[in-house]
């Protein structure tokens, strides 16, 4: 799992391979191999998905993650709006776009576009500079996600439903 104490790797290094492996989240099934999506990550990583609670252990469960989400959103692409450098790795901020177009798993396919946010922690090894841990955080509801300009949002008190009254 992830590194603990002080870590060996430059910060460019990280910035670098964390810049590089988002642009890769985006490349379909056709456009990028398991070989060259699967380069920066050690053979025994942990992908720890928290929105479905699901443990990917390796580069198989890598590339079985990637297909699954691949092929129910097409397209789909993550935009990386931020990278913020830490001890053991990096956490990039971002957003990703798609349509839900095939099921996944038990989920029906809506066929609607969508845009959720997204932060990933990013551990590396520092002796083979590749990455050893994720951690996934986005929304279970990704489906039906919108950017967050379409949020509800809520400022007043007065009228705010599910309040109790003062």
């Amino acid at each position: 799992m992830a590194n603990e104490g002080s870590s060996s790797l430059s910060t460019e290094h990280v910035i670098r391979i964390t810049e590089e492996v988002g642009k890769t989240w985006s490349k379909s099934l056709n456009e990028l191999s398991h070989k060259d999506f699967l380069k920066y990550y050690s053979e025994d990583v942990d992908w720890l998905d928290h929105a479905f609670q699901i443990h990917r252990k390796g580069h198989v469960g890598l590339e079985m993650l990637r297909e699954r989400w691949l092929t129910c959103n097409q397209p789909y692409k993550v935009t990386i709006t931020d990278i913020h450098p830490t001890k053991t790795g990096s956490i990039l901020e971002g957003f990703a776009e798609g349509v839900f177009a095939e099921d996944l798993y038990t989920i029906k396919a809506t066929g609607k576009a969508f845009t959720y946010q997204l932060c990933i922690r990013l551990d590396f090894d520092p002796e083979t500079g590749l990455i050893d841990t994720v951690n996934e955080y986005y929304t279970k509801t990704w489906d039906t996600s919108v950017p967050v300009s379409q949020y509800r949002v809520d400022e007043k008190r007065e009228g705010a439903p599910g309040l109790p009254k003062k």
